[in-house]
């Protein structure tokens, strides 16, 4: 693989064609355009923090966290006396920023490493003073980068738990809610680890909806949980997780004065629903129909499939002409193997597999730039690419979850590397309706 300029690391070794280069460029040119540095660049100007009086401190953690520092950086130059920012294994700052500690962390299974990490941040709040501006920088994965135990539970037990959680079906409402209950740093609780009189919450949203509370498991955001909702809660998955019996014995519910609240001030700058509206832009101003499916789309990804072929097919009927189309949220997919790939990269086969005899192409790629253990944003398929691959091989793949190596084999795979952002999933594709 070649390693090139821009966001897709192997453009050159991708199969050519005239809608993958459209699709290709359109990648590309909406997540520059919706780089977090220049989406903190933004706020802080319509914040008039260049004007702050008294210091100005910054933490940050998630996927996004180091990219959004570089825009704060940039916004308030020589301003910043100290910030501490978290991110996965993997993500490294090659500049010398004195004022800055990069610490790391693991995810999506949370670590003592993680937690010494989130230590440091809290000594860091220890220095800052009510006359000081405190920024915050979180986005998508700082569940897992940034936690710290209450005194009755280890790192290790809070891992097992969320895992256990997530293996039994929670949602994301109830696993924060017990992430909460065992946490000293998650819903709103950091608030009191810091006498910033003025904390400016900045978040990148990689959640349905979203929400504030459910980014990061919201740390400066109030809950509104109370001890009947996690009890509740606790009492629906004790049975299959008996570590929550620990949970149930100890957890206190947490609460600050409301007039503490009045120090923070928490603005999502980037969600789903604006990369959906940048890549409709893309397509629209090169003179191409295209139709938004929305944020927010679900499901498992072998009945997704089902649905969006379906889906398309009712809009190439009504419309009478091709069209692209673009949509966003996060499907979810069973492992059956031992193969690479993850939940994009396996839709892209899957839906290629419903379509038949149709000019279409579709691609579902990650914002992040990792799909689960593939090392991929996910994938192309198109009318090309099913006519190459016999329908057999395309079965062997999917029975072993091992998407991405087909998809690499014939040159249709995505690689950018960590992307800077995060926040969930993009389907884009195009639909010309049966060949003649």
């Amino acid at each position: 693989m070649k390693t090139e300029p821009g966001l897709i690391k192997n453009r050159s070794d991708i199969f050519r064609s005239g809608n993958r280069e459209i699709l290709l460029d359109s990648i590309e040119r909406t997540f520059s355009s919706m780089d977090p540095a220049r989406r903190v660049e933004e706020f802080v100007h319509r914040d008039l923090l260049d004007k702050a009086e008294g210091e100005v401190y910054a933490i940050g953690f998630g996927k996004a966290s180091l990219s959004m520092y570089r825009g704060l950086r940039k916004a308030l130059p020589g301003r910043i006396r100290k910030a501490r920012v978290i991110v996965p294994q993997g993500i490294d700052l090659y500049e010398k920023w004195d004022e800055l500690e990069l610490l790391h962390g693991t995810h999506p299974r949370v670590s003592a490493e993680s937690c010494r990490s989130t230590g440091k941040i809290l000594d860091l709040l220890k220095e800052i003073k009510s006359s000081d501006v405190l920024i915050t920088l979180i986005s998508g994965g700082g569940s897992a980068l940034f936690e710290y135990p209450e005194k009755w539970i280890t790192i290790d037990e809070m891992a097992d738990i969320s895992d256990c959680l997530m293996g039994n079906g929670a949602d994301i409402k109830e696993l924060n809610a017990v992430r909460i209950a065992m946490s000293q740093v998650k819903g709103g609780k950091l608030l009191g680890k810091t006498s910033a009189g003025k904390i400016y919450d900045y978040l990148i949203s990689d959640v349905p909806g979203d929400d504030p509370s459910l980014i990061a498991s919201g740390p400066l955001v109030r809950s509104e949980l109370d001890r009947k909702k996690t009890e509740d809660i606790i009492g629906k998955y004790i049975g299959s997780c008996a570590a929550l019996e620990k949970v149930s014995r100890n957890y206190s519910q947490y609460s600050l004065p409301s007039s503490d609240w009045d120090r923070v001030k928490t603005e999502i700058i980037e969600k789903n629903s604006d990369f959906i509206n940048s890549f409709m832009e893309t397509f629209t101003e090169k003179g191409f129909p295209a139709i938004s499916l929305g944020s927010g789309l679900s499901g498992n990804v072998i009945e997704f499939s089902s649905w969006l072929t379906g889906k398309v097919r009712e809009i190439y009927s009504t419309e009478k002409k091709p069209f692209w189309f673009v949509g966003g949220g996060e499907t979810t997919s069973k492992i059956a193997g031992k193969g690479k790939g993850g939940r994009n990269c396996e839709l892209t086969l899957r839906v290629m597999q419903k379509f038949s005899n149709e000019e279409f192409l579709f691609s579902s790629i990650g914002t992040d730039g990792m799909d689960g253990n593939s090392g991929a944003m996910g994938g192309i398929a198109d009318s090309e690419l099913k006519d190459k691959i016999p329908d057999r091989e395309i079965e062997e793949s999917l029975s072993r979850s091992d998407s991405f190596t087909l998809l690499e084999k014939y040159s249709s795979a995505i690689i950018t590397g960590f992307t800077g952002t995060n926040v969930s999933d993009i389907i884009l594709g195009y639909y010309g309706g049966q060949k003649h």
